[in-house]
């Protein structure tokens, strides 16, 4: 009878999931459920400082739409500097992204990991 009770203590230490796996399992179920950016907001558009990393900025606002010179939906107003034009200035790997909430718009660039331009509906911010 007691190596048989022992079988079911070994059983039951196998089955019964331990409760930190399991937080981690939630945790993990809440980052797919709601995702690993934030989304646009007005109030979001204005948190946005040069020097912050992309990361951040994602966080705050989600993935964002990334830029090209010759982007068709690009806001009037913003020139997106050709990849000759970058590696002239020294900025080669310069990327640049956009969000839209309603009318409004948020641009940045980003240029080794920090946001260098800001420009929030045709005003540059931080300068």
């Amino acid at each position: 009878m007691h190596a048989e009770s022992n079988s079911r203590a070994v059983h039951a230490a196998c089955c019964i999931p331990d409760k930190s796996a399991g937080s981690i399992l939630l945790i993990l179920l809440l980052v797919l459920l709601t995702g690993c950016g934030g989304k646009p907001t007005a109030e979001g558009f204005a948190r946005i400082k040069p020097g912050m990393t992309l990361p951040e900025v994602q966080r705050l606002l989600g993935a964002g739409v990334e830029l090209f010179e010759d982007d068709p939906k690009l806001p009037r107003r913003i020139a997106i500097p050709t990849p000759e034009q970058r590696a002239q200035m020294g900025m080669p790997d310069q990327r640049w992204f956009r969000w839209m909430v309603d009318k409004h718009f948020l641009v940045i660039s980003v240029d080794d990991g920090r946001v260098g331009l800001v420009n929030h509906d045709g005003k540059l911010v931080g300068f």
